[in-house]
């Protein structure tokens, strides 16, 4: 069982958001040395907590819930005490594991005496341990039994405190193998179609965590630690793609999480599913913004980098040619982008796409450097010297101001492949643009010397790369 050595922790690890209010003014209590009625409130959180536990087994349409759950509700609401029948119809059932059934009995012991006129003071220990157990067994994660796992799982996914802040993949991932390991390879398949369908709902918040869930389990399929989820990866995909029939921005948002945190999804990818994936995740590029940093989330920059991990560059282009036009128009002012355009060979594509930000209006110049700076040596190696020259020339407009500006004034010092390529072109073909532009060639040496001397008829002079 878990310890606190602080009370307020305790609230961290309650899954409830009515559960966390009960458990709050409990601790409000304690603090305030009221801790007869610190024991009291923890009651009462708790057996707000083991009513929605009732209201899962009815609506998981287990016989022997429907009668008990009806007297249960009507007496609450006729505040009348309906604590008695829930303890009885738990353990006649077997629904507590031993650990709980003690934990249970000995919560409501002390709330007995704290509620009624025995005479009896309720202790600073007393109340400590009835909230350490009641977090433990009842307000925090449970582990439901076999018959209630799934739909207790998936009612829990509607409290917006299931996942903590943190939303590393690797934390998302212990969280989910936690959450998965008493429930059998048979059980975990058939998860995956409620989760989906969870994902699609109109409830935000269970739509997000069901979305987190499953980007939790594809990451758990490809960790090599974890080798009994690898077989989870098929079915996921043939759920979360293969059976949607209608895929829209909307709806499919969440299929982004999921090829970016497992690029092995991309591996059952075939044409057929493409005519239908394509379209939504382009439309997914145009739509979704970019967010910093990595991690799991809605991002296409980790989805495209999980797509050119696993596929050619002759497969990206024959079955996502819409996917890479959109990230090409979209999203090649993201560095991370640009350099996975780079590994599949559209230097020639990005050029493209950065010159004709050079030469528009309302150019954002730090973006354009913070591309350029990242990839210039790649860039230089798949474009031409003549393309060089003309990116070097866009930079040189007069008009520019900020980091371009800078850059150029900086004789393109940090671009230095793509400048002594434009200079090379500019000196066998436009010396008299050499000037103008501020390139000198040949370039230095690596010890500050001149290769060769400029003469006045232009030579070709092989560069070192």
């Amino acid at each position: 069982m878990k310890q606190y050595a602080e009370i307020d922790d305790m609230i961290a690890d309650v899954i409830d958001e009515n559960d966390a209010d009960y458990l709050q003014e409990a601790i409000r209590c304690y603090n305030a040395q009221a801790y007869r009625a610190c024991i009291v409130m923890t009651f009462n959180a708790v057996f707000g907590s083991l009513r929605r536990f009732l209201r899962v087994l009815d609506e998981s349409n287990l016989k022997f819930a429907a009668a008990v759950r009806k007297e249960v509700e009507e007496r609450a609401s006729k505040n009348q005490a309906f604590e008695g029948q829930l303890v009885e119809l738990l353990t006649k059932q077997s629904l507590l594991d031993p650990n709980e059934s003690d934990a249970l009995d000995t919560i409501v012991k002390f709330r007995n005496r704290a509620a009624h006129a025995t005479g009896a003071d309720g202790s600073q220990e007393a109340a400590k341990l009835v909230m350490t157990l009641a977090v433990n067994y009842f307000l925090g994660p449970r582990r439901p039994l076999p018959e209630v796992r799934i739909p207790t799982l998936l009612e829990y996914l509607k409290s917006p405190n299931f996942f903590p802040p943190e939303d590393s993949v690797e934390h998302i991932a212990a969280v989910v193998r936690s959450e998965l390991k008493e429930i059998n390879s048979k059980g975990r398949k058939r998860i995956i179609g409620h989760l989906v369908d969870l994902v699609k709902s109109s409830d935000k918040i269970a739509a997000e965590n069901a979305e987190t869930f499953l980007c939790g389990m594809a990451a758990l399929g490809v960790d090599p630690d974890n080798a009994d989820f690898d077989a989870l990866l098929q079915p996921i995909y043939t759920s979360a793609v293969r059976k949607e029939k209608d895929m829209g921005v909307q709806t499919h948002g969440h299929l982004l999480s999921l090829f970016a945190v497992c690029p092995n999804l991309f591996g059952f990818v075939v044409l057929d599913d493409t005519v239908r994936l394509d379209p939504v995740l382009a439309a997914l590029c145009r739509n979704t913004t970019l967010r910093p940093g990595d991690g799991s989330g809605r991002n296409p920059a980790w989805m495209f980098r999980s797509m050119v991990e696993a596929l050619p560059r002759a497969e990206i282009s024959r079955c996502f040619p819409m996917t890479l036009d959109a990230i090409l128009e979209n999203l090649w002012h993201d560095p991370a982008i640009a350099s996975h355009l780079l590994k599949i060979g559209n230097g020639k594509d990005l050029f493209a796409s950065v010159l004709t930000a050079l030469r528009s209006p309302g150019l954002d110049e730090d973006r354009v450097m913070a591309v350029l700076l990242a990839t210039h040596l790649e860039l230089a190696a798949q474009i031409d010297d003549v393309d060089a020259l003309m990116l070097i020339e866009a930079m040189s407009n007069g008009t520019l101001r900020g980091a371009v500006r800078a850059a150029r004034d900086a004789n393109f010092f940090g671009l230095h492949r793509l400048r002594d390529k434009a200079a090379k072109f500019a000196w066998e073909n436009v010396p008299d643009q050499m000037d103008e532009l501020g390139l000198v060639y040949p370039p230095p040496s690596p010890r500050g010397r001149w290769n060769t001397m400029r003469s006045a008829t232009p030579a070709v002079v092989k560069v070192s790369s």
